[in-house]
């Protein structure tokens, strides 16, 4: 086993404990479409997450040289990874508690979800410029800047309207990075 693949067996169970969460929560959601409006602001957030999810996960595998793993790296690895599972949560309801109307428990417990991956960002965004050797340049940090403000906003606002248009804006940056990246 490399030192990789040790640190990473921790950070796979619990990012894909994360999607199972979010998978289970979308199909529970769905099963009960004639008892709970879905509405779209739920499903939104939950596709930001599972591809932030996904981002993070492939930026891990990018940082597999990085070195041995530490008690300090493992200690990252499951606050990072359990942060995602705590968020990952937040997204659906538990099962029997279903409001009537989704987009109501999303304007609940967005901020909470949104203020989570938005911490994991920034420490993600801290690791890999830290490991990276050099400095990043201006486009590194307007994107980031941009993605993470547009995060905090679509956390903070208190109208479903803005949210929709963060939440839908964050997936387009998603896609857009995946184009450019291609």
């Amino acid at each position: 086993m490399t030192p990789f693949e040790f640190v990473f067996a921790l950070f796979v169970l619990l990012l894909g404990l994360s999607i199972a969460e979010m998978l289970g929560g979308l199909a529970r959601s769905i099963k009960l479409h004639d008892k709970v409006r879905i509405g779209w602001l739920t499903p939104l957030l939950a596709v930001e997450i599972l591809v932030n999810l996904t981002t993070f996960w492939f930026e891990s595998w990018r940082l597999r040289d990085q070195g041995a793993p530490t008690l300090g790296s493992m200690l990252i690895t499951l606050a990072l990874s359990g942060a995602y599972y705590l968020a990952a949560s937040l997204v659906f309801p538990d099962p029997g508690k279903e409001p009537g109307d989704l987009d109501e428990h999303f304007m609940v417990n967005k901020r909470a979800a949104l203020g989570v991956i938005l911490g994991c960002n920034l420490a993600a965004l801290t690791i890999v410029t830290l490991h990276a050797g050099t400095i990043p340049g201006g486009r590194f940090w307007l994107t980031n800047a941009l993605f993470l403000g547009l995060l905090a906003a679509t956390a903070f606002t208190t109208s479903r309207r803005w949210s929709l248009a963060g939440l839908v804006t964050l997936l387009c940056i998603h896609a857009f990075a995946v184009v450019v990246t291609m």
